[in-house]
């Protein structure tokens, strides 16, 4: 079987697009890298104090505890999620580890610091799971869920310590803050040491690929087999694992805990991943980026206080810092989607042929769902048979069982691993081909033909996919309905027949042309079926009546022999030796004449008869 790849770019033009890319994200990181040193050197100049360094250790330190929950942050953002509860999931992670640590809560006794720790963290990867499940399983806006998360993880908190700080604190796991290594303060080196591990997550494991796929089209992730609501869960749930960390760090920094902890790591973890280039929109960045954001605003604020500039001032500098950095990931995108695109396949100009509708779905699928791999089958009206449509307009026929199975129960098909003994289910477009889908096509509750849709990832397919695919070509089905009819000589057949019977009004009422001109309209309970003949005769009349020839601008009347043929042969009725004798032309240019003026009428019927509802 032949296949059919239509806009797609050569595998040439794909590794330049890869290698551009690349790139592209390359000189971002380097413009970072280059504005931090310039700001660090502005700064020092302006200030003897800032260039000291135990203040840039200071610095570090600082950075450490944004930049951990960012870290987590980028993965959410890039799967185009956002968490705003950051900060209220380190305060109350912080308060639970330090109650265990000292108390206990509840029926949970006094518990060693470690383990204390580990039920921390264990609490912030439940909360994130919570998270991820409202958002992938119940399609909740991550915004809400997270923002009302923050309010009541807070509250939380607050009913805990009932406003105090939980204090005194055992100095077993107090090195995770005061600590140092290689001159390097401990949150320093969790903080690197969370970006490496996540760094190479993103770029050589299955979940980072993934987590990039979900950024940047989730229905064609999900149909390419990635488990989109299962990678989603784990983003949120390392966002809440990480932010418990840092609830833990700063427990130990500041030998307390209370529930104010992290009020504005929300904010600011968003801000450092868009001001480090990934986008709001997802699938789009990385966490190196957020690193180097993390560090320009921590130099930020550190060089606020280092400069004297009044404490009133630092929000409204801080905030337009934020909000520039939105602004230009807004431009950003919106440049890169006005670039213009390269279009490899043709420019569809008459969408009532078979050719330029196939193309159109062809493409309209692989936008919407990433698969090129399509067939079309439409069921012969005369024959009742399944036959292919292919975009060059050519057909062929033996549908193999799963397009059968469709055909006969009218419901979707799929096959979720073909290494399961399904191969002979299908005929594949490619050789890597691993699952397929097969759904009806049906216009008035009547089954038109059936697409098959194959993915070379096993277990591609689920239930939403069939939904999907037929909510997608509903608008569709009708013009493909009328190219198909078309192409296979039907509707030009049963026009033939409908003129024949032209002045027969209960003939045209029952006649299937009329059933496809007037799909599901009942007989008129006076007029009964003559009455539906007599509208099928007006749309007759009315499409034989747009090939009358105008009168040009000198009063002369132009001819056209295919208006002239059908009004001798169906208005005036005349016989055909009296329409050739009035047409004088030979009986054999007759014949060809007046098909070629049905094929034209059955075109028109198309082009300005629409279905009606």
């Amino acid at each position: 079987m032949r296949k059919t790849v239509l806009g797609l770019p050569s595998n040439r033009q794909t590794q330049w697009t890869s290698v551009a890319e690349k790139i592209t994200w390359g000189h971002d990181q380097m413009g970072l890298l280059a504005g931090l040193i310039l700001l660090l050197a502005m700064i020092a100049l302006l200030s003897p104090h800032f260039r000291q360094l135990n203040n840039f250790k200071l610095i570090l330190q600082e950075a450490s505890f944004i930049g951990i929950v960012a870290a987590g942050q980028t993965l959410v953002v890039l799967t185009g999620g956002i968490d705003l509860s950051v900060g209220s999931i380190a305060a109350l992670t912080g308060i639970v580890a330090a109650l265990l640590m000292q108390q206990g809560i509840g029926p949970l006794p006094p518990l060693n610091p470690y383990l204390a720790i580990g039920v921390a963290l264990g609490v912030g990867a439940l909360i994130g799971l919570g998270h991820g499940l409202l958002i992938a399983k119940r399609n909740m806006p991550p915004f809400i869920v997270t923002l009302v998360s923050l309010g009541v993880l807070r509250g939380i908190a607050l009913v805990l310590t009932e406003g105090r700080t939980v204090h005194s604190l055992p100095d077993e796991f107090k090195w995770m803050s005061d600590a140092y290594v290689g001159g390097i303060p401990m949150p320093g080196v969790i903080m690197l040491v969370t970006f490496l591990i996540l760094g190479f997550v993103l770029r050589n494991t299955k979940m980072g690929r993934y987590t990039y796929a979900i950024g940047g089209n989730e229905t064609s992730a999900r149909l390419s087999g990635v488990p989109v609501d299962r990678y989603k869960i784990y983003t949120y749930m390392l966002s809440g694992f990480v932010s418990a960390l840092v609830g833990i760090i700063l427990i130990a920094r500041l030998d307390g805990a209370v529930y104010t902890h992290g009020e504005d790591y929300g904010l600011n973890s968003v801000a450092a991943v868009i001001i480090g280039g990934t986008s709001l929109q997802g699938g789009t960045g990385g966490v190196w980026g957020t690193l180097l954001g993390v560090l320009i605003m921590t130099v930020v604020k550190n060089g606020l206080v280092m400069l004297d500039i009044p404490y009133q001032w630092h929000g409204i500098i801080i905030g337009s810092i934020i909000l520039l950095a939105i602004f230009f990931d807004m431009e950003r995108r919106r440049v890169w989607q006005s670039v213009p695109k390269v279009r490899t396949s043709p420019p569809i100009t008459d969408s009532t042929y078979l050719e330029g509708i196939v193309t159109q779905i062809t493409q309209l699928i692989h936008r919407r769902f990433g698969s090129p791999y399509l067939r079309i089958y439409m069921v012969d009206p005369k024959m009742d048979d399944l036959i292919e449509c292919r975009a060059d307009g050519q057909v062929s026929a033996k549908p193999k069982s799963i397009v059968n199975q469709v055909k006969t129960t009218g419901r979707s098909v799929i096959l979720d691993d073909l290494a399961a003994g399904y191969k002979e289910s299908i005929n594949p477009l490619d050789a890597h081909i691993q699952s397929a889908v097969a759904i009806p096509l049906t216009l008035y509750e009547q089954m038109i033909g059936v697409l098959e849709v194959q993915s070379p990832v096993a277990h591609a397919f689920v239930p939403e996919t069939a939904t999907r695919l037929t909510e997608l070509t509903q608008e569709v089905i009708a013009p493909l309905q009328n190219a198909w009819l078309l192409e296979c000589g039907w509707l030009a057949s049963q026009t033939r027949d409908a003129l024949r019977h032209l002045w027969d009004d209960v003939y045209l009422g029952h006649c299937a042309l009329a059933e496809w001109a007037f799909p599901g309209l009942d007989f008129d309970p006076e007029g009964g079926p003559a009455a539906r003949g007599g509208r099928l005769r007006r749309l007759l009349l009315d499409a034989i009546e747009n090939l009358k020839p105008e009168t040009n601008s000198g009063g002369a009347r132009t001819t056209d022999r295919r208006y002239d043929i059908l009004r001798l042969t169906y208005l005036e009725d005349l016989t055909v030796d009296e329409a050739i004798k009035e047409l004088t032309v030979s009986r054999r240019q007759y014949f060809y004449d007046l098909k070629d003026a049905i094929g034209t009428l059955a075109h028109l019927l198309v082009r300005t008869h629409p279905i009606e509802n």
